[in-house]
Order: structure tokens, then C-alpha cells, then sequence
């Protein structure tokens, strides 16, 4: 069986912010499973990102705000008929630890990144093609060959501190993803459109389909409506939008 491929296109500025967070996230994650020192460099540019985007004043307060609102939403929703309050509980237990480890962090996201002078000192450089090589960096260069355990010591130390804002992101945005049961949809001529209730906020917008069709999805919209474009790869020197009819899945993510 094929397995699909999904595109995600975030309506407000928050869920852009959140879904850059989490691809941050993963890269770092996959990283730290490797011992070598090309694995090392990646989880450190990985960690310096990540503390940048954190470095908005108010990605915290948003984070809090946010779990305090599904917080609220679905403790609304508990005494429904035919809720499964054993799933549901789970999740406000889920919900209740990310907002009081956000709560309990006193300082900006990613504060302790931002300076520490040895981190501090490779930022510095980042902005500049091949600025962390050995004589630009001895300090780094030397790190880079301590032992494999050491290395992944420090990361984890970094990355500790970054916990409160992964283990937020995660839940918020696998509760967005499964708000909502996917449709299944038919672009016409490579092409959909649909217009937006403003009444009941959309967050993302997720496509899906088979990665065999050599087909992506290009997506545009507000908070009116969107648009979805299925562009042909097959001559990748001339990309145009598909004449043919796409199935697809659609989730419009409101919660």
C-alpha cells in the first residue's frame, strides 16, 4: 500500500511559527540519534534555531494562552453524552503538565541558548558561508573531537531546556490535526477552492495523497477561503498545474 503524503499550509501567523518550531524539533531529534561529528554540528545549528524563533517575546505567553484555551474548551465538552472520558482525560492530563512546565519557566524560551558564550560565539559566525570551520572556530573545532558521549552530554543539556516549549507544541498541534475527520475530495483540472466559516476559526489546512502520483500541493488562503493547486513534477523543468482530476484527502483543522 502507498503511503500519502500530507501538506499542511497554517492560516494564522501562530501555527507558522509552530509548525517552523516543530520541524526545528524533529531535525534536532533525529540528530542527537548519531554519535558523529557531522550529527553533532547539525544538532547545534538545530539548537541555535530553535532559540532564535523562541526569542519572540511573546511565544511563551501565546503557548500558555493557548493551552489554557483547549484546557477550557474540552473540560466544556467532558460532561457530553457519549464522550470518551478516559481519552479525554488523558489529553487534559497531557494538557495540564505542558501548561504548568511553560508556567514553571521563568526565564524566555531558549534564554540559556541564546547566552552561553560558547553557543554565542558559533551564532555569531553561522550567518557567514563555511564561518564555522576550524580557524574560524578552534574553540568549536575542538569540542567536535571530544568523545561521542561528552558531545551528546552538552546537547542534551541544551536541549533540556528547551522541553517546556517541544512538549507544548506537540500537544497542541496533535489535537489541531485530529480535530476534525478528513473528506475526501476531488480537484477539478488540478485545482479546489473552498471558502472558510470566519465564525469557527481554521488553523491548518492538510491535504493528502498518494506520494506515487508525482503531484505536491500548492496552497494559498485566509481566513475567507484557500485555494489548492496540484502541480505536475513529472517534467521538472517545466512545472505546470495538473490538467487531470485529483482525488484527495482534506482536513480543515478549526479546534
Amino acid at each position: 500500500m502507498v503511503q500519502p503524503i500530507t501538506f499542511e499550509y497554517p492560516i494564522n501567523e501562530r501555527n507558522r511559527t509552530l509548525l517552523r518550531l516543530e520541524h526545528l524539533f524533529l531535525l534536532l531529534q533525529f540528530h542527537t540519534r548519531s554519535e558523529s561529528k557531522a550529527a553533532s554540528r547539525s544538532c547545534i545549528t538545530h539548537l541555535l534555531e530553535i532559540s532564535q524563533v523562541l526569542g519572540r517575546a511573546d511565544i511563551k505567553s501565546e503557548l500558555i494562552k493557548e493551552l489554557e484555551r483547549q484546557i477550557k474548551t474540552l473540560s466544556v465538552i467532558r460532561d457530553t453524552p457519549g464522550i470518551d472520558l478516559s481519552h479525554l482525560d488523558a489529553i487534559l492530563k497531557k494538557l495540564t503538565y505542558a501548561h504548568k512546565m511553560l508556567y514553571q519557566t521563568h526565564s524566555q524560551l531558549g534564554k540559556e541558548i541564546r547566552e552561553d558564550e560558547f553557543m554565542k560565539s558559533i551564532n555569531q559566525r553561522s550567518s557567514i558561508p563555511g564561518g564555522s570551520c576550524a580557524f574560524d572556530l578552534p574553540r568549536y573545532h575542538l569540542w567536535l573531537h571530544q568523545p561521542a558521549e561528552q558531545r551528546k552530554k552538552d546537547i542534551q543539556k541544551w536541549r533540556k531546556t528547551l522541553l517546556p516549549a517541544s512538549n507544548a507544541i506537540a500537544i497542541l498541534l496533535k489535537l489541531i490535526r485530529e480535530s476534525i475527520t478528513p473528506s475526501n475530495e476531488t480537484a477539478k483540472e488540478g485545482f479546489f477552492r473552498q471558502s472558510l466559516d470566519t465564525q469557527s476559526p481554521v488553523q491548518i489546512i492538510r491535504v493528502s495523497l498518494p506520494c506515487d502520483l508525482a503531484i505536491y500541493a500548492e496552497i494559498s488562503g485566509s481566513k475567507h477561503l484557500f485555494n489548492i493547486s496540484f502541480m505536475d513534477k513529472t517534467n521538472p523543468a517545466h512545472i505546470i498545474q495538473t490538467k487531470n482530476d485529483i482525488n484527495f484527502q482534506l482536513t480543515v483543522c478549526t479546534l
